[in-house]
């Protein structure tokens, strides 16, 4: 028989602990014999007033969005860089080594037609968005 690490049990190295760490995949075939419940019918509706990335909702921020139809493009209001910081300074400590970085970060909001299936709404979404950064 021919390992197969999708079906067979084994050990794998983490190199940023240097332990091993037993992964067994065929554990993923036990029956399940519990109770299994029909998931509820939510109504999704075409347009959800608190939600902060649709037409004209605010955000946390106090910003209002554009009643927009299609992508809308904006800085995201609370991002994980922003283009104007301090750099650290540099330490001879191996465990505080750090480097400054800028950027800046984009948020992409869009308008999808609910009564589509998820993965025409994704195909839409995916060609806006490259649309949108095209023209950016």
């Amino acid at each position: 028989m021919a390992f197969d690490p999708k079906d067979h049990q084994h050990e794998r190295f983490n190199p940023l602990t240097g332990q091993w760490v037993l992964v067994s995949p065929h554990r993923l075939k036990r029956p399940w014999t519990g109770q299994v419940e029909k998931p509820e019918e939510e109504k999704i509706p075409s347009h959800d007033p608190k939600n902060p990335l649709c037409p004209g909702s605010s955000r946390p921020n106090g910003k209002v969005n554009p009643n927009y139809d299609g992508v809308f493009v904006f800085d995201n209001d609370f991002p994980a860089l922003l283009p104007e910081v301090p750099s650290p300074d540099e330490s001879d400590d191996v465990l505080e080594r750090s480097r400054g970085t800028k950027g800046t970060w984009y948020d992409f909001a869009f308008v999808v037609c609910t009564l589509l299936n998820a993965y025409t709404s994704l195909v839409l979404y995916c060609a806006r968005v490259a649309s949108c950064c095209q023209s950016a």
